[in-house]
């Protein structure tokens, strides 16, 4: 256990602390305070990269449990958007859909001895989410926490996100999967 899988695993827990603190109504700021644990919870993914390179001591724990942590978070907070109601049930289950066949995909990978690191599109789709999830975050902190908006969240924001979070959740996946498909008939 290296320090970046430490890292990396930080997530985890930081992943229950965002969840226990956007929803502690009487913990004053409670919305800041989530929003703080979950950007600094997204930074620990660019961190631990970024150590392992540095340090030369990038691991098959590291490059499989990176993206498992990722996806703790980013469906864990989608999750939590559901339950606002900002985001629609179908379409947090169509994201987490895709992030299950992922880690299906990688674990048919993993039995035949083949560790799939993550691509480009993948990381620029886990950043997009991350991002979408910050910027509701952060509205959410100033119409909740700070009262500088009154007006509430609106359809187009929501859907203007959603829909580049679903597109590259679907375009990443399908090139994702055509690209191992060798590994789904051994």
């Amino acid at each position: 256990m290296n320090f970046a899988n430490k890292i990396t695993l930080s997530r985890i827990p930081a992943t229950f602390l965002f969840m226990g603190a956007l929803f502690w109504d009487s913990l004053p700021w409670h919305t800041t305070i989530a929003l703080g644990i979950f950007a600094m919870a997204c930074l620990t993914d660019t961190i631990d990269g970024t150590v392992a390179r540095r340090l030369n001591i990038v691991s098959p724990f590291g490059i499989f449990f990176d993206p498992v942590a990722d996806k703790i978070l980013i469906g864990g907070a989608f999750i939590c958007l559901m339950g606002l109601e900002i985001f629609p049930a179908w379409a947090v289950v169509f994201l987490l859909a895709r992030e299950f066949a992922m880690m299906g995909l990688r674990m048919v990978a993993a039995d035949q001895k083949v560790i799939l690191s993550a691509e480009i599109g993948g990381k620029l789709k886990t950043f997009i989410h991350a991002f979408t999830i910050n910027y509701f975050l952060i509205r959410l902190s100033l119409i909740r926490d700070l009262k500088w908006f009154t007006d509430p969240i609106s359809p187009l924001e929501v859907h203007l996100f959603l829909f580049v979070c679903l597109f590259l959740s679907l375009y990443t996946g399908v090139i994702y999967f055509y690209k191992n498909a060798r590994l789904l008939n051994p």
